[in-house]
């Protein structure tokens, strides 16, 4: 009897431990997003400022913005567009990035300086948001979608 009475308190204990709460899931930046828009603000030139937004698929009035990040600290960003003819013309920008906290530099292909921008990550949203630039003095928000 004490046996059995062993072994109900070694299954309750052991069905206890593995349906405890699990814990929270991380959310990754790691895969590709499609940007919504784009809004530049404090522009040197005002004719920089204003929000470009996405569509994808590509449109004659809205391009197609995506960014891959890699597991790797490499990015590239994919802008698709349409011309008036109807002709399709894509481009790759590669880049790689570094996070730290909800801070994150990105340096592109053939650039020696990073670009730092702040970001706020959900399961299915990206807000990045760039520094002033020393040169435009531009700032930016992109907003982005899995």
């Amino acid at each position: 009897m004490k046996n059995v009475i062993r072994i109900i308190c070694i299954a309750v204990i052991a069905l206890v431990i593995s349906c405890s709460k699990s814990s929270t899931p991380t959310v990754s930046i790691v895969g590709t997003w499609t940007v919504s828009s784009i809004t530049t603000t404090g522009c040197t030139n005002s004719a920089n400022n204003g929000t470009q937004t996405s569509a994808c698929p590509a449109t004659v009035a809205n391009p197609c913005y995506k960014i891959t990040f890699n597991s790797n600290g490499t990015l590239t960003q994919t802008l698709t567009s349409v011309s008036s003819g109807g002709a399709t013309q894509t481009a790759t920008y590669p880049a790689t990035y570094v996070i730290n906290g909800n801070s994150m530099n990105i340096t592109s292909s053939g650039s020696s300086t990073p670009e730092s921008a702040t970001f706020v990550l959900g399961a299915n949203s990206l807000t990045i948001i760039t520094t002033k630039s020393a040169t435009t003095n531009c700032s930016s928000t992109i907003l982005l979608t899995r």
